[in-house]
């Protein structure tokens, strides 16, 4: 069984119903065709700012410094150096679907 394999299938046993899993099914063919309208890395720059409106939210209005920094960790893992160089390889590639906008989301700076 391959990695992709074996994590559908890690992901499938952790839910309990077939409404579950039905929605499972339904958010991961959402989430394709986000990556295919958006492209791979505007879907991670989106990501990486959700991840930091979280950290704000959860700062602000939970007061809590721990989960917030959390996030931050977590948006910066998605726009990190190592990741920027993976999707650089995927752009060469004639279906890889990287940049379709020509507009990017920006991160916040602090």
């Amino acid at each position: 069984m391959n990695y992709q394999a074996k994590l559908h299938q890690a992901i499938l046993a952790t839910l309990a119903t077939p409404t579950q899993i039905e929605q499972h099914e339904k958010d991961v063919f959402d989430l394709e065709t986000m990556i295919d309208r958006l492209g791979m890395v505007n879907t991670m720059l989106l990501l990486a700012h959700i991840c930091e409106e979280k950290a704000e939210h959860v700062r602000e209005n939970w007061q809590d410094e721990e989960l917030a920094k959390r996030w931050h960790i977590v948006a910066d893992a998605l726009i990190s150096k190592r990741l920027s160089k993976a999707l650089g390889n995927l752009s060469g590639h004639r279906s890889g679907n990287i940049w379709p906008l020509s507009v990017t989301v920006k991160r916040k700076t602090k």
